[in-house]
């Protein structure tokens, strides 16, 4: 019949945390074990797999705030490929280490910072490229609007920094920046 014996038995149970917190699932030993769902007090939810105690494997959190993360946890943490999309629509698909974004997603990631060349399409459909450097805009910039209105720029250390060209129905307007404020303005005449 083979070793089915009670130590090696997975339980289901329904547990409530004095803090307000359940957890429905599959454990073992007292701890997470197989297929769960945690809930926290203020809305959080954990629905995957556990292993020891730790979300381990494939699951989806949803946070109360409507943030929602689909991927791979390693001992609790997201680790691995997976997507998280915020409450405005927008969203990281790539790499993860340690709860960090890592690796390629709407561009290079280091250690949860951005790195290179990067493209963030919203929603709306608005597109911002831009180079990154230490997590902080550097280089040449462009904003593009759905309807052609463009925003060329330049950055420095997440500032805007020098000459910036706005096209919008035709029209050219030449900005200057420093330390991110507007010093000049000026529509050219076509």
């Amino acid at each position: 019949m083979g070793n089915c014996t009670t130590e090696n038995l997975q339980q289901y149970e329904n547990v409530e945390f004095t803090e307000g917190d359940t957890y429905e699932g599959e454990m073992e030993n007292g701890f997470a074990e197989g297929w769960g769902i945690y809930t926290r007090k203020n809305g959080d939810q954990y629905i995957g797999w556990w292993h020891n105690g730790f979300q381990h494997g494939i699951g989806k959190e949803i946070f109360a705030d409507k943030t929602e993360y689909e991927g791979t946890f390693v001992e609790g943490k997201k680790h691995g490929k997976g997507k998280i999309t915020f409450p405005n629509g927008s969203s990281y698909e790539g790499h993860f280490q340690k709860d960090s974004f890592s690796g390629e997603g709407f561009g290079k990631w280091i250690n949860n910072r951005k790195e290179g060349s990067a493209q963030i399409v919203f929603e709306n459909g608005n597109i911002f490229e831009c180079q990154y450097k230490n997590d902080m805009k550097n280089g040449e910039g462009l904003f593009k609007w759905p309807d052609g209105c463009r925003f060329q720029s330049n950055w420095v250390d997440g500032q805007l920094q020098g000459e910036s060209k706005l096209i919008e129905n035709g029209i050219m307007t030449i900005g200057e920046w420093l330390n991110n404020k507007c010093v000049k303005w000026e529509q050219l005449n076509n």
